[in-house]
């Protein structure tokens, strides 16, 4: 940009830039961005560089992050012109942390106390113990 700005030449000519810009996503995506109303439209040149700079430099810096900060600042008040982290917007999630393996054993003392057939045997229980082993092995490679 500083270059834009200090070239003694023709701007428009040499740059052959609008007041559009591209940009990725975060997906690898190539966007377009108009810094002004038709900016597609209107050439950037030696009277209007400073604008562009201007412009770009806002969006680079305040309106390509404004969504993702804006969920940051949610997170924090200002008191006595210092940030404090607010934790009354955070939502609480709730979901049941029961293990699988603990839901399997109350089912199957269950059986045993009221002399009914488990829903696996003990051959399942082994295929599932042998899958429990791989996977963990596989973790560990």
């Amino acid at each position: 940009m500083s270059q834009l700005l200090a070239y003694d030449g023709n701007v428009e000519e040499i740059y052959c830039r609008t007041f559009q810009i591209e940009y990725e996503s975060a997906f690898g995506e190539i966007l377009k961005y108009d810094l002004v109303e038709n900016g597609d439209k209107i050439a950037v040149t030696n009277q209007n560089r400073a604008e562009f700079v201007d412009l770009y430099v806002d969006w680079l810096i305040n309106k390509s992050v404004e969504n993702q900060f804006g969920y940051f600042k949610k997170g924090f008040e200002i008191i006595d012109g210092l940030p404090v982290k607010k934790d009354a917007d955070f939502e609480n999630i709730e979901f049941d942390t029961t293990q699988p393996l603990e839901i399997e054993q109350s089912h199957f003392a269950d059986c045993i106390k009221n002399n009914i057939t488990p829903r696996t045997d003990g051959e399942n229980a082994i295929e599932v113990l042998e899958t429990l082993e791989r996977a963990q092995k596989d973790m560990i490679k």
